[in-house]
């Protein structure tokens, strides 16, 4: 992840050491990060907000910031991504709930940098719905991701009992979504289906 950071120089990664530190807790043992204040405000608004003095000012420790509803797997993510460019292993449901946290951040560069991670994974067909859910869940509706699921869904989706176990489980916006893009991308067809084959449509009268 070159130049994922502000603070690296030509591909090189430098660390102001004697920059002050915050503590991030982030966990209901009080587990917690000691960060340098200019990587965490490096790219994110929420923490550039967070560290002023007026808003560190409102908490009973200016030092601390509470990120204990977001629990230390998904901080630590992020956190080794500032400090190192590079991802922690991670596939699946790690990265969606990772790009929940890029949402509530406001962190544009890690939310793309977790969206291609996405994109360059294979998310098991029966666990798109619940990645889809949970995105749509957790973005506002231009969110670049809402469309990410929308096209994976429509794109991927076939006859058969796995798509038929994801559709089942798809909330309504994920499905609208979809919908939208299959007019978007399918091909016009040359024949109405309910004109080549009427009879399927009609009951049949079993009555003597």
């Amino acid at each position: 992840m070159a130049d994922f950071m502000s603070l690296s120089v030509d591909g090189i990664f430098y660390l102001d050491f004697s920059d002050d530190l915050v503590q991030l807790k982030v966990d209901a043992v009080h587990a917690t990060f000691n960060v340098h204040k200019k990587v965490l405000s490096a790219s994110s608004k929420f923490f550039q907000a967070a560290l002023k003095r007026e808003w560190a000012s409102s908490r009973s420790d200016p030092k601390i910031i509470d990120l204990s509803d977001d629990g230390y797997t998904i901080v630590h993510a992020y956190l080794h991504l500032l400090y190192t460019q590079q991802f922690i292993t991670c596939i699946g449901g790690m990265l969606i709930s990772a790009y929940i946290f890029g949402e509530k951040i406001m962190d544009i560069k890690y939310k793309n940098a977790v969206l291609q991670k996405i994109m360059a994974e294979r998310i098991p067909t029966r666990s798109i719905a619940w990645a889809a859910n949970k995105i749509y869940g957790g973005s506002p509706p231009s969110s670049p991701a809402r469309r990410l699921m929308a096209d994976m869904v429509a794109d991927l989706a076939q006859k058969g009992d796995e798509w038929n176990f994801v559709f089942e489980r798809l909330n309504n916006e994920v499905l609208v979504g979809a919908m939208k893009v299959m007019v978007e991308v399918r091909r016009a067809p040359n024949t109405r289906s309910w004109m080549v084959s009427k009879v399927k449509y009609l009951e049949e009268d079993c009555e003597p």
